[in-house]
């Protein structure tokens, strides 16, 4: 007696080569039998006729380290077919925590938090429960925080020494690598020196090392070269996260991006990249864009501010001397686009140099407009050229990742929420696959699966073969479709049918079963 078995079902075993006809036998967690037909008993039968039976969806960028223990049902991930997370993306883990660290992120977060080192973060998911296998990046900002606080000076041989301790105890314990965000506090005040020095720990491990690299934008290919270096000096394998180009003055980019990737790869350096495939980076409402005294109580508040002449002269002031004092990342943000504007007319997809000219204003006098204009209800974001988009999925450098957390609910800010938290996987399939066809369904499958497991060691989940752990998503190739828009970002998608995590049914067509099959996955290549 098996303990589910899928019929008829097409199956596409993560591997990239055309599927074939098979039935599936699930027993103990596990694949058990593959083959046509099965004449086998189980608890449950799932008639798979006419559908797709693929492995479940690897997210390889993920940040659902920071959301999972409040939300152990994971339902954005587990909707979209999503059974496998990698988290501490960015430079931001939550573990592993100095006792300094804990007591601030505690204080943040207004309640205690019982772990400091990466096995304690673990134990602490397992006891309580979860409904997708989640992995662990090092968060290089976490670590040089927790050490150094906001410290802008170079680290001292102690607190380095402790820093790479940190990481590689960290690695001991599980974690797949270390991860950076080299646009992000307190990360990002670390020399690229001081980087290559911090990686180094990972290599004996056999980590990747994953980068939110420093501009995404004018200086993608610096910053992809910096990468590179990292990879090449600290001899690890070097990860490009969420690879995009930014800004229209920089569409094409991508052409000399994978110049820069192959170059290094025929040097012996092992680099790749994960994407999401939405047109436009994380959303940032307009507000953002003024200063921190301003916004520190709530939107509300500033905008009533806004409206006494010597605080709004002094905002007006204080935007105009960005554009002075910053002038490069002053460039990066005039090339940002606008998503959606609550009252504004026409500004949509324009980007903030566009409009500037359009309106005949320069950069403060914009920002001030816009939020006035529509009380601070405009959404911003980096915008990608389907140019570039479509030659990153197509590379076979690339794979699929949401860049988001999971959330139980949409209960969310609606203003920032993204769309890739609750559709990236179908999105992905349908938009590009079955209706652009830019990818075919086998290879976009892999993307998705096999190629992640691979990329993280990982040998006992990624494929459809016998003796892996039963994690598996069956989806309608026809009729998976993404619902979710710029002003309706929480929309879950059509045609995912079934979600099997560690063979148990958690999505039971249209039906969510609490069972928390989850477990914490450990890199293969460390020593616990």
């Amino acid at each position: 007696m098996y303990d589910i078995l899928i019929k008829n079902g097409f199956v596409l075993d993560g591997s990239g080569y055309p599927g074939l006809k098979r039935d599936v036998a699930i027993k103990d967690g596990k694949i058990a039998l593959l083959g046509l037909p099965l004449e086998v008993e189980a608890k449950r039968v799932i008639d798979a006729e006419g559908l797709i039976v693929a492995p479940g969806f690897m997210d390889i960028h993920s940040h659902a380290d920071r959301s999972v223990l409040t939300n152990p049902k994971a339902e954005s991930a587990i909707r979209q077919g999503i059974t496998f997370v990698l988290g501490g993306q960015c430079g931001g883990s939550e573990a592993p925590l100095t006792e300094e660290s804990r007591e601030a992120l505690e204080k943040r977060r207004g309640h205690k938090i019982p772990w400091l080192t990466m096995a304690e973060f673990f134990q602490t998911l397992e006891e309580n429960t979860m409904a997708i296998n989640l992995g662990m990046l090092i968060g290089q900002g976490t670590v040089r925080g927790g050490v150094m606080g906001v410290n802008p000076n170079p680290p001292t041989p102690e607190e380095l020494a402790t820093m790479c301790k940190m990481i590689d105890q960290a690695m001991q314990e599980g974690a797949f690598g270390l991860s950076t965000g080299r646009r992000y506090m307190p990360g990002s005040l670390a020399s690229h020196e001081e980087i290559i020095e911090v990686t180094k720990p990972i290599g004996k491990y056999d980590g990747i090392y994953d980068s939110h690299i420093t501009n995404q934008d004018r200086q993608v290919l610096e910053s992809i070269e910096e990468l590179i270096d990292v990879g090449r000096k600290a001899k690890v394998r070097p990860h490009l996260a969420h690879q995009k180009v930014c800004g229209k003055p920089n569409w094409g980019k991508t052409v000399q991006s994978f110049e820069l990737m192959e170059a290094a790869r025929a040097e012996g350096i092992d680099i790749l990249s994960d994407t999401y495939l939405h047109p436009y980076t994380q959303i940032y409402p307009i507000a953002d864009q003024l200063p921190r005294w301003l916004i520190d109580e709530g939107l509300e508040v500033a905008l009533e501010k806004l409206k006494d002449p010597e605080i709004y002269a002094r905002v007006q002031e204080e935007l105009r001397q960005y554009q002075i004092e910053q002038p490069v990342a002053y460039l990066s943000t005039t090339a940002r686009g606008i998503l959606w504007c609550k009252n504004s007319e026409g500004l949509e997809w324009l980007d903030f140099a566009e409009v500037m000219a359009l309106w005949k204003v320069d950069y403060a006098d914009l920002i001030l407009r816009l939020v006035m204009e529509n009380d601070g209800q405009v959404k911003t974001a980096g915008i990608m050229g389907d140019e570039d988009i479509a030659r990153i999925l197509k590379h076979p450098y690339s794979m699929v990742g949401t860049d988001s957390f999971v959330v139980d609910n949409k209960e969310i800010d609606l203003l920032a929420a993204h769309p890739r938290n609750y559709e990236t996987y179908p999105y992905t399939i349908a938009r590009y696959v079955r209706e652009e066809k830019l990818i075919d369904l086998p290879t976009c499958i892999r993307k998705m699966t096999g190629m992640v497991a691979d990329r993280l060691n990982l040998t006992d989940r990624g494929y459809i073969k016998p003796g892996l752990w039963a994690d598996i998503t069956i989806f309608d190739y026809e009729t998976i479709d993404y619902n979710c828009t710029v002003t309706e970002p929480t929309e879950y998608p059509d045609g995912i049918n079934y979600v099997i995590v560690n063979g148990q049914l958690t999505w039971d067509d249209g039906v969510y079963h609490d069972v928390r099959a989850g477990q914490v996955i450990r890199n293969p290549k460390s020593k616990v």
